[in-house]
């Protein structure tokens, strides 16, 4: 059963076996704050720790034509709040996405 949850900007569905991330394209770069997400997050973990357990992390891009630098810090931040023991995976990317995270040495933090 999906649980849809609004992360501070990012949309977060646990699922019976992964959670996914979502960023809204249509919000500005301006509202998007890489510290508010990941203490948000931080707060979940702590509080809600039986959302998280095995399942897997997807963050999924799809819907993602590019990256902005903010949109980088937010993706950034949920893989430093979730720490290393859980795996974030990126999916659905685009090519210009995947060669801005290659061109900025990201890749290699995420699964």
């Amino acid at each position: 059963m999906s649980q849809p949850m609004d992360l501070h900007s990012i949309s977060m569905t646990v699922g019976d076996d992964e959670i996914r991330f979502r960023f809204d394209p249509t919000i500005p770069d301006a509202v998007l704050d890489a510290a508010a997400i990941e203490a948000a997050l931080c707060d979940m973990l702590a509080t809600h720790p039986e959302h998280f357990g095995d399942r897997r992390m997807v963050v999924d891009l799809s819907n993602m034509p590019a990256m902005s630098s903010s949109q980088l810090g937010a993706l950034l931040a949920i893989r430093k709040a979730l720490g290393d023991q859980h795996r974030v995976q990126l999916s659905n990317l685009r090519p210009n996405v995947r060669e801005a995270l290659r061109i900025t040495r990201l890749d290699h933090l995420f699964g």
